[in-house]
């Protein structure tokens, strides 16, 4: 089901998605062994990737380990499914209210507010992953919110380095960029992955040992730790990045004005 309904989300994206031809415009294609050099060149984005790297590395990182965390750490597997509902819906939730709030502040801002937000929230899933239920959801709640800023900005501030590319290098190759992008999605979602399971070999989990005791408790409190730090380590990638609603506009209005060529 939720195949068929990605599906058919990517499907009506295309249909209705209108854009600048190539061919037309007579562009030629870029070739393919540039590519490389246009990205490492683009150094707002590489700051964007590298923030967005660090929030999917902490999401991978918490649903990973979540089967085992409810099973082991805490004993009560029963509660995996509400406690992810909470996290999941949460974020689905909050992502209206991030988008009008990140209207008025910025990007750049919303980022920074949701990576604050969002590492000290996981810091308090740590710190409440042995204390009631209630409160665990509380700070599950909480998670969301901030997941939701930082899935709000990072793809909002994407668009923009695409324009400071085309600046930059005379280039516009958002396809790559986004490419890249992804890439690095899946490499973040395979290094927590591992991550998980470096943290289960820690704890001395096995199909025959499951881990318990201190060791279990142990493995809950570093399975939101290390998210908490990764999203922190985005911080000062955000503090750097320059590229704000003002500068992007006058962007736009400079490569229009190279598009069109000199006055005749």
């Amino acid at each position: 089901l939720v195949g068929c309904l990605g599906a058919a989300v990517v499907i009506l994206t295309y249909l209705a998605t209108r854009g600048r031809e190539r061919e037309a415009d007579g562009e030629p294609p870029v070739p393919i062994a540039r590519l490389p050099g246009l990205v490492l060149a683009n150094r707002p984005f590489l700051l964007v990737s590298g923030m967005i790297l660090t929030q999917a590395l902490a999401q991978a990182f918490v649903l990973s380990g979540a089967a085992y965390f409810f099973t082991h750490a805490r004993g009560e597997p029963d509660t995996l499914g509400l406690s992810l509902g909470v996290l999941i819906g949460g974020v689905g939730l909050f992502v209206p209210v991030w988008t009008v709030i990140q209207r008025r502040i910025g990007k750049r801002a919303t980022w920074l507010f949701g990576a604050v937000w969002s590492s000290l929230a996981l810091a308090g899933l740590a710190a409440t992953s042995q204390m009631a239920l209630p409160f665990f959801l509380a700070a599950m709640a909480l998670s969301a919110f901030g997941f939701a800023a930082l899935g709000i900005a990072g793809f909002a501030m994407l668009p923009d380095t695409v324009e400071h590319g085309e600046w930059i290098t005379g280039v516009r190759v958002e396809a790559a960029l986004v490419s890249v992008l992804t890439f690095t999605q899946k490499c973040a979602s395979g290094l927590a992955s591992w991550g998980v399971g470096l943290l289960l070999a820690i704890a001395g989990h096995t199909q025959a040992t499951p881990m318990a005791g201190e060791a279990a408790v142990t493995f809950g409190v570093w399975l939101f730790a290390i998210p908490s730090i990764a999203i922190a380590l985005s911080l000062p990638l955000a503090f750097v990045y320059r590229l704000d609603a003002g500068e992007h506009a006058r962007l736009v209005e400079a490569l229009a004005a190279r598009r069109a060529g000199p006055p005749s």
